[in-house]
């Protein structure tokens, strides 16, 4: 038995030695790892990774330029998060997000499967409103999937939680319109409100005054040409 444990030990000691030699690997021997970066990054994905490991890491890090990747939703005993990687051509089962009592079906709907509404905005994905199992709001604040740590962290609360809501994304910005929460609520209806992830004020959500005939208040203002203005 103590043979075998000692084999066991040595294994995975020379196993941790040569992850260890490969993490520290140049990119490319004889330059420097940023100058590497920039030879290597206008190359595509698919072909770095199946080079070598030094380049698969590099692929994966933040100083690589991003690529597209697909995210479903899929359920079986439960409702679990899936990320599709086109590089390496797998699904990968996200961490479960804080989020409890989602529901996509209901027997008062036969035929409709319950909205989970989300989207891509700055290199996340952002989840902002489903439905629970009593037909309320599952949300009172978005919750933020971050891929390069693959982690989830929540945004800045809702002025009124919703549902089957608009909701949509320009440089960095999410808006959000309309939708209802757990009761109609005309004001809820009437709404539109937008959350800046990279800007300043990134921890709260700013409304926009809406008019009586439930269309927004004033015109919106005219992006510059270095596209630096938001929606309003």
């Amino acid at each position: 038995m103590a043979m075998a444990n000692t084999a066991v030990a040595d294994e995975s000691c020379s196993t941790s030695t040569k992850r260890q030699k490969q993490e520290q690997q140049p990119l490319i021997p004889g330059l420097p790892d940023h100058i590497a970066q920039l030879c290597l990054s206008p190359i595509h994905p698919s072909l770095l990774f199946s080079i070598s490991h030094s380049w698969r890491r590099l692929i994966y890090s933040p100083s690589f330029p991003p690529f597209f990747s697909l995210y479903a939703i899929l359920k079986s005993h439960s409702i679990q998060f899936h990320n599709f990687d086109p590089i390496s051509n797998t699904w990968r089962l996200l961490s479960p997000p804080p989020l409890h009592h989602l529901l996509l079906r209901h027997p008062s709907f036969l035929s409709r499967n319950l909205s989970v509404q989300s989207i891509s905005v700055a290199g996340h994905l952002v989840l902002l409103a489903a439905t629970t199992h009593n037909l309320s709001p599952a949300l009172s604040r978005p919750l933020v999937f971050h891929p390069l740590s693959r982690t989830w962290s929540f945004g800045p609360s809702l002025s009124a939680p919703r549902r089957w809501c608009a909701l949509g994304a320009l440089r960095g910005t999410v808006y959000v319109a309309s939708g209802i929460g757990t009761h109609f609520s005309i004001h809820v209806a009437r709404s539109l409100e937008k959350w800046d992830l990279l800007g300043p004020n990134g921890a709260v959500w700013r409304g926009r005054p809406t008019s009586r005939t439930g269309g927004s208040a004033g015109k919106p203002s005219t992006p510059s040409a270095g596209g630096g203005n938001s929606a309003w």
